[in-house]
């Protein structure tokens, strides 16, 4: 069988190493798992990282490890021609990858993993607007930036909950299919008038989007939720107007793991059974 490890990430890759476990030998690593590896010069045909995998594009992204992981020590313990696959890869582990001919290949590009995993995302991004507003959902006033995958399906849940859902999109196409869906829906220059009088505001934009005009506008009574991998408000700016800024990063992991692993789980075997079979 497949030798593989499972290195770093969250709970999600302990229910993923659960499923995998039943078709490959898999082993997690530890917390000093770099010390561990080196000791017993093991090489595995696969590495499986958690997403995202490294979080400043230079080592592998394992919480609990006591010392780095950087991404050049993947390549000691995988075997030649093996192969190695995580979440949001950065360019350098491709080119490490490329040098030593190992396949790397990113499970989360993947857009049927991409689609099952906004679920969790506007679960967890619905529980937390539940727990950190005053107010029911029910008859709120909520905006929302973006209409993509993770924002067309917390709306959905938040309609069907009774709140009043305000959309704000670039493409006009996304308007339409909002309002269409039961939303109001305006394009980024009218931000600074939308988010008057909301009370809850979730961000899944990318990018800066909210300026201090915006900001100014938001009610001090209101949460505003970011959902996207880069802030969509600068926090100082959301400091200095009183703004409750909450980070809700990572919400598959800590709201659905189980769900979240076996999605990942789902992606790891079509990848490897694509380039390396049982």
């Amino acid at each position: 069988m497949t030798d593989i490890l499972i290195l770093g990430g969250d709970k999600r890759l302990q229910y993923a190493a659960d499923i995998l476990s039943k078709r490959y030998t898999t082993e997690i690593c530890p917390a000093d798992c770099r010390r561990v590896i080196n000791n017993t010069g093991k090489r595995y045909k696969a590495i499986v990282l958690g997403i995202p995998c490294s979080l400043d594009k230079e080592n592998i992204n394992i919480p609990l490890s006591v010392e780095k992981f950087p991404l050049e020590a993947l390549v000691e313990v995988t075997d030649d021609k093996g192969l190695i696959t995580g979440g949001m890869i950065p360019e350098k582990l491709y080119g490490i990858c490329e040098k030593k001919k190992i396949i790397c290949e990113d499970y989360y590009k993947n857009e049927t993993v991409i689609l099952k995993n906004a679920v969790p995302s506007a679960e967890g991004a619905l529980a937390l607007g539940i727990n950190m507003t005053a107010e029911t959902i029910m008859g709120a006033d909520i905006l929302i930036t973006g209409y993509g995958r993770i924002a067309s399906l917390l709306a959905k849940y938040l309609l069907a909950m009774g709140a009043d859902v305000t959309i704000v999109a670039r493409r006009e196409e996304k308007r339409v299919l909002a309002q269409i869906n039961g939303c109001r829906a305006v394009d980024f220059p009218e931000l600074g008038n939308a988010v008057r009088g909301k009370s809850l505001i979730y961000n899944t934009v990318p990018y800066e989007v909210f300026d201090e005009r915006a900001i100014s506008e938001i009610s001090r009574n209101a949460v505003f939720i970011e959902l996207a991998s880069k802030s969509g408000a600068d926090c100082e700016l959301c400091r200095k107007y009183g703004i409750n800024h909450v980070n809700g990063g990572g919400l598959p992991a800590k709201t659905a793991p189980k769900t979240a692993g076996e999605i990942i789980a789902e992606s790891v075997i079509g990848i490897l059974d694509k380039h390396i079979g049982v």
